[in-house]
């Protein structure tokens, strides 16, 4: 699983919990930071690293992530909720906004990670 977050806290725990669930979990503080043999099965991203958000670049971001990765599942991790219903507009799965129960973010990983059919566009704030 591929895990982007700009936050050394939140990304460091993010994979303990993915891993402590049996998913490995590659943390990259940024999209520039991918490399080809990057081949993930679910990808987990902040949409709002504030030094690199903007609605041209989140669009043009999934849009790359999406080219990439076709038929890998793209989960959207956001605080902000212009960020979330952007998301879902530009091609992401599913968006849980923060604060958000990293149990359920957990649980719908580890479905992804282990072949569930990819969910259906829709938005997952209520998690």
């Amino acid at each position: 699983m591929l895990l982007i977050e700009d936050d050394p806290d939140v990304g460091m725990l993010l994979v303990d919990v993915f891993e402590s669930s049996g998913v490995p979990t590659m943390l990259r503080a940024e999209p520039r930071q991918l490399t080809d043999e990057v081949q993930p099965r679910v990808v987990v991203t902040d949409l709002f690293c504030p030094l690199w958000y903007d609605r041209q670049r989140a669009s043009s971001y999934i849009a790359t992530l999406r080219e990439r990765f076709p038929d890998v599942p793209i989960v959207v991790v956001t605080g902000f909720s212009e960020a979330a219903d952007d998301a879902l507009t530009l091609g992401a799965n599913a968006v849980i906004e923060k604060p958000f129960d990293i149990d359920a973010l957990s649980q719908l990983v580890l479905s992804l990670y282990h072949g569930a059919a990819p969910i259906p566009e829709r938005d997952l704030r209520e998690m």
